[in-house]
């Protein structure tokens, strides 16, 4: 072929982790559940007052129970 190299290319991952360390710090939630109505939802660790939290669903705050941490991703 003409004009082709046979020099290899490597890709720049500088700063590649730093940088997706903070999108999962961003993107960091306390996920819950009502046992009432069965429906899993997550809050923002970023949101300060969780005791507020009630059910998205069925907006009763006395069946939401802490299921931990979680973090979302969006695919592209």
């Amino acid at each position: 072929m003409k004009g082709a190299s046979n020099e290899t290319s490597t890709a720049d991952f500088t700063n590649h982790l730093e940088e997706y360390e903070k999108v999962l710090v961003a993107n960091e939630f306390n996920v819950y559940e009502c046992t009432n109505c069965d429906c899993p939802f997550a809050v923002s660790q970023r949101f300060e007052d969780h005791s507020e939290i009630v059910c998205p669903s069925c907006l009763d705050d006395s069946h939401v129970i802490d299921v931990g941490a979680g973090t979302m991703m969006k695919r592209d």
